[in-house]
């Protein structure tokens, strides 16, 4: 469906359950989209949300169980969550978000996978990285950014790996976005970033390796993925950890994992 230019308002339940419905482009000047707009669209596969709509209110989009991508302008400042988030019953759902923009933040509160626009990239030429296979692992780290969105590719080949004390004691990086091609991190990867506020765990993850993060004191918070399975020894030691929620999958949480964090909260799923 292609709407036509006059279009401002998408009203309260305009397509629920149009179960049909596998496309609908938005005009530019759409800026409100009703609650409950698109609930159970469970063919519709990508959306394009306008720039200048400010609210995606609950269950706009919920149980639209094809969905898989969905944009999300910088005008955005406020996306439902909780039990009635946006975009609850979507499960392969993939955010494309702006840096420093309100559904990036959005995004990592509620584990939804995120995309940055290509000119966020951090160059290839301030990492060092062995190929193997398919794959690429970073080895180093030259550059200075405080915020770093790592690329998916290097060399032509995906980053599967952050390896053992690829970005260990840097001062400078306070935010870090990994790609979701990363499914490891190796021992003392990140250990001693002292700056380090936020690091943005794709959900490909499964595992941690020892000291990954150890000494990282100003990382008070991590939302660990879904697919985890191990969190080796020492991963999270002497960080700044208040509270931790361990996903269902973790199988392995070794020796010191979290010893000397001033966690007060530690909630076991499954």
């Amino acid at each position: 469906i292609i709407l036509p230019s006059s279009i401002t308002t998408i009203g309260k339940e305009a397509f629920a359950n149009c179960g049909k419905l596998t496309e609908i482009q938005l005009p530019a000047g759409v800026s409100t989209i009703g609650r409950q707009a698109f609930l159970n669209c469970s063919s519709l596969t990508s959306m394009v949300i306008p720039e200048g709509v400010a609210i995606i209110e609950p269950l706009t989009f919920a149980d639209c169980t094809k969905l898989t991508e969905v944009t999300i302008p910088s005008s955005v400042t406020s996306i439902a969550g909780g039990e009635l988030n946006a975009f609850t019953g979507c499960p392969d759902l993939t955010l494309f978000v702006q840096l420093d923009s309100y559904g990036e933040q959005f995004a990592m509160e509620n584990a939804i996978v995120c995309r940055f626009d290509e000119s966020v990239w951090a160059p290839e030429s301030d990492f060092t990285f062995t190929s193997s296979g398919s794959g690429a692992t970073i080895t180093g780290y030259t550059g200075n950014a405080s915020k770093l969105i790592i690329p998916p590719t290097l060399g032509g080949k995906k980053v599967t790996a952050i390896g053992d004390a690829a970005f260990m004691y840097n001062s400078s990086l306070v935010f870090v976005h990994m790609p979701e091609t990363v499914t490891s991190i190796g021992h003392s990867a990140f250990h001693c970033c002292d700056a380090l506020l936020i690091i943005n765990l794709p959900q490909a993850l499964t595992v941690i390796g020892p000291y990954a993060f150890a000494g990282s004191q100003s990382l008070t918070g991590i939302k660990l993925p879904s697919k985890l399975k191990t969190i080796d020894a020492g991963a999270f030691n002497t960080c700044g950890l208040t509270t931790v929620t361990i996903p269902s999958g973790v199988t392995t949480i070794s020796r010191g994992a979290f010893s000397l964090n001033p966690l007060t909260s530690v909630i076991m799923e499954g």
